[in-house]
């Protein structure tokens, strides 16, 4: 049986997060209003979940602020980082 192997990628796991960050970023038209942070965990295989956080207006009287997540996708991607699927979709 003649198995052709796929060649070993030489493509650092940040370098596939930061070009997953990238695409929804980029899907999003930019980082949302009230852009806090971003995280992007490889949760198993070529699965990422994307979590980003934003500041929230507590009014103009707060004495502290809050930061919570905003948006979350859960997406599949090849091994390059290219987005394959996202739930939900990233509008």
């Amino acid at each position: 049986m003649n198995q052709k192997k796929q060649p070993k990628l030489d493509i650092s796991k940040k370098e596939v997060e930061d070009f997953v960050i990238e695409q929804v970023f980029s899907k999003m038209n930019g980082k949302p209003e009230n852009f806090y942070k971003v995280r992007a965990s490889n949760v198993f295989d070529n699965n990422w979940r994307v979590d980003i956080w934003c500041n929230q207006d507590n009014g103009e009287d707060a004495l502290s602020h809050s930061v919570l997540i905003d948006y979350s996708y859960f997406i599949r991607a090849d091994s390059t980082g290219k987005i394959l699927s996202s739930s939900p979709s990233i509008n």
